[in-house]
């Protein structure tokens, strides 16, 4: 097996990933690896039991960041520790034996794609030849005199300084990880009210519970937690057996007026991230 068809990378708690040496012993309860197979055209994301929710959304993140710069044909599929698919057993056989190395590991940042340092044959540039260009002759410069500056009437009305526009955030903000359910009586804030009507476009959601919902609410608050019991959700996903541990939502288009805060209440061990346009 050439071990240049297969990249893995582990990701950092800062949204960052980083290329790793693997074998398939380091298939640990508490880690998660993105595990790139440039021959089959797959990334799997394999997370461990006791993996935090924080670790699975980033990686999620991070596996769709890998396919926009590697192309739309690269499949994604989520690997549950005890749960892995034949696909991902496969790939564990094909380089069983095999420790891959992290310096072998292609860089899948923005920055290496647009140079791809690795494939430039070295190559030293030709001498530059330096001509020596003839000094040109100073020439005297003759300023007229300043003429002395002339006082605006007061009739004259002074130019009105524009007001400087406030752009609208297109941002993501994340919620803290919760290790405890959040309920409708105590919700948690995930985006603190501004001036601006905004729109909810994006949510992307990390959980462990097979069971319960997630409530999205917006109030005239500003304050980190507030009550939303008897309150009508904006959005509200329920989970399932069936749900998938990282879910996206796209293409939303859910109006947050000027002056709400953006709320929400969940089950344990939940990560939530929204986007605002």
């Amino acid at each position: 097996m050439n071990d240049q068809e297969v990249h893995v990378y582990t990701p950092s708690m800062d949204g960052e990933y980083v290329p790793v040496s693997f074998t398939s012993k380091d298939l640990k309860d508490e880690e998660v690896f993105i595990i790139l197979d440039e021959y089959d055209r797959h990334i799997f994301i394999w997370t461990g039991i006791n993996s935090s929710v924080r670790k699975r959304f980033i990686s999620s993140q991070i596996a769709r960041q890998i396919r926009l710069e590697k192309g739309m044909t690269h499949r994604i599929s989520t690997e549950e520790q005890g749960n892995e698919t034949k696909k991902f057993g496969s790939l564990l056989e094909r380089i069983a034996g095999t420790k891959l190395q992290p310096h072998k590991l292609m860089d899948v940042s923005p920055v290496a794609f647009t140079s791809h340092p690795e494939t430039l044959k070295d190559i030293p540039a030709p001498p530059k030849k330096v001509i020596k260009k003839p000094k040109p002759k100073k020439e005297k410069i003759v300023r007229a005199p300043t003429p002395p500056p002339t006082k605006t009437p007061s009739s004259e009305k002074k130019p009105i300084k524009k007001p400087v526009e406030v752009t609208r955030p297109d941002t993501l903000y994340f919620s803290e990880d919760q290790s405890l359910a959040i309920s409708e009586s105590k919700a948690c804030l995930i985006f603190r009210k501004t001036d601006q009507n905004l729109t909810l476009t994006t949510l992307h959601i990390s959980s462990a519970a097979k069971k319960g919902k997630i409530a999205f609410y917006y109030l005239p608050k500003s304050g980190s937690t507030a009550s939303c019991k008897n309150k009508k959700p904006i959005f509200v996903v329920y989970l399932t057996s069936n749900t998938p541990p990282v879910l996206e939502l796209d293409d939303l288009e859910i109006p947050i007026p000027a002056g709400n805060s953006i709320y929400y209440s969940c089950p344990a061990s939940t990560f939530i991230g929204i986007n605002l346009e």
